[in-house]
């Protein structure tokens, strides 16, 4: 039976709590954490404040760079928790981390169902009257629809259901065979 961790990204307690009741079961089980591209992300440099990053990421080449970040990057002590997890009780819990870029698209549960930056940011577009940008504005910003993260979560809750079918679970990576994702585990 997975266990869906969508709740805040930064929240030690929480993630601590999901792994303490996993590893209490008799049998194995999976973990999907939600974190974000914040651990990648350039905001505390200032090298790059309006300016490309020429920095392009790969989870798959670039998986270790992104497992040993420094502390002080968005969502990293949880994700050290449960890679933790995984590393020490990798035959009880099988993880696996998404990192999706900022999310838009209407969400269809009974929770939120708008993202949080992307109507910020049509808000303040019309309060100045046109999009605005910083430095010499080639910054970019990624984006990801609802809808096709909701497919990256299906297929791996099918695949945690499966006892773990349909998808290379490992203590470094998780991959989903279509291509759809490569997960941190």
């Amino acid at each position: 039976m997975p266990i869906i961790d969508n709740g805040s990204s930064d929240h030690e307690g929480s993630v601590k709590a999901v792994i303490a009741g996993l590893l209490r079961r008799d049998k194995p089980s999976f973990l999907i954490h939600l974190s974000g591209t914040g651990i990648v992300s350039d905001w505390l440099e200032k090298t790059h404040l309006g300016t490309l990053n020429p920095k392009v990421w790969s989870d798959i080449e670039d998986l270790d760079e992104i497992t040993s970040r420094p502390d002080r990057e968005l969502h990293r002590m949880t994700d050290k928790i449960v890679l933790a997890a995984a590393a020490e009780h990798g035959d009880q819990i099988k993880s696996a981390i998404i990192c999706p870029p900022d999310i838009y698209g209407p969400g269809r549960g009974p929770g939120r169902t708008r993202s949080v930056y992307f109507p910020e940011f049509l808000k303040e577009s019309k309060q100045l009257g046109a999009t605005f940008y910083g430095g010499d504005g080639t910054n970019t910003r990624s984006w990801v629809h609802i809808e096709d993260l909701m497919k990256v979560y299906l297929k791996l809750v099918e695949a945690a259901a499966a006892g773990g079918e349909g998808a290379d679970w490992g203590a470094k990576v998780c991959h989903i065979p279509d291509g759809l994702v490569v997960a941190l585990c």
